[in-house]
């Protein structure tokens, strides 16, 4: 108890005298906190960690750390690498925000209901993963940053999607310009798992942006599904989207 006291004191002074970030790890996800941001942090009964509203459960830090990294205010950045994934949270939206990793597979639950500090916030998605999957379900708008991303979902954790979004409001998917993101679905899904496509958004989905996106279905019929229809966004877009069916090949 009074080592992890004594830590706090020396956490709380480190952040107090620096403009950096303060970074609280759990298993493959960071917390990230600008030091100008984190207000009042509460530290009680030996068990839990308040920041920023986050409750944390001290038995589940596994490090916090204060470096110079910059933090994008409303911003989730999930990095695939082979067979695993990181999640990377704005401490702004940290409350908001409950991700779950296996492996490279990523589920997120996103609880707001309103703007966080005026804006929506945006899942930014980059690297690649041969088993992996990005799921998110929440009530509220969102963003979905297309980085860069490159995802087979081989072995479904969440959905037979490579991509998930279990949101019926809109979804604004942003495909980076000057990035290759590709999204092929599961080959044999189970019952419960199976999706009608590769990218799969339950709400109206909005499209942008100037890179390239090509989706792969080899269960179903149409690569994209999105349960209130389909637009680009205001101005149009002029992003590249391939699809195709299995047996064929870009």
């Amino acid at each position: 108890m009074k080592k992890h006291i004594t830590f706090i004191l020396f956490l709380l002074i480190a952040v107090a005298t620096s403009a950096q970030t303060l970074n609280v790890v759990t298993d493959n996800v960071t917390y990230a906190f600008p030091a100008s941001k984190v207000g009042e942090m509460t530290y009680k009964d030996g068990t839990t960690l308040t920041i920023g509203g986050k409750v944390f459960t001290i038995s589940d830090i596994n490090k916090i750390y204060v470096d110079d990294s910059e933090v994008t205010d409303n911003e989730v950045a999930v990095t695939y690498n082979s067979t695993n994934a990181t999640v990377t949270v704005a401490g702004n939206v940290a409350q908001y925000v409950t991700p779950t990793v296996s492996g490279a597979h990523v589920s997120i639950v996103q609880s707001n209901t309103d703007d966080v500090d005026g804006n929506e916030i945006t899942y930014s998605l980059s690297g690649a993963s041969s088993d992996g999957e990005f799921y998110m379900s929440g009530k509220y708008k969102c963003s979905i940053g297309l980085n860069g991303v490159s995802l087979t979902n081989k072995t479904p954790v969440y959905s037979g999607a490579a991509l998930h979004i279990q949101n019926g409001k809109r979804v604004n998917v942003s495909v980076k310009k000057g990035t290759e993101n590709t999204l092929i679905d599961c080959a044999s899904p189970s019952d419960d798992l199976a999706q009608k496509a590769a990218l799969y958004v339950k709400g109206h989905t909005e499209f942008k942006g100037k890179g390239t996106l090509k989706t792969g279905i080899t269960v179903g019929s149409e690569t994209i599904w999105s349960g209130m229809g389909a637009t680009s966004a205001t101005g149009g877009t002029e992003a590249s989207i391939t699809t195709y069916n299995s047996g064929s090949s870009w």
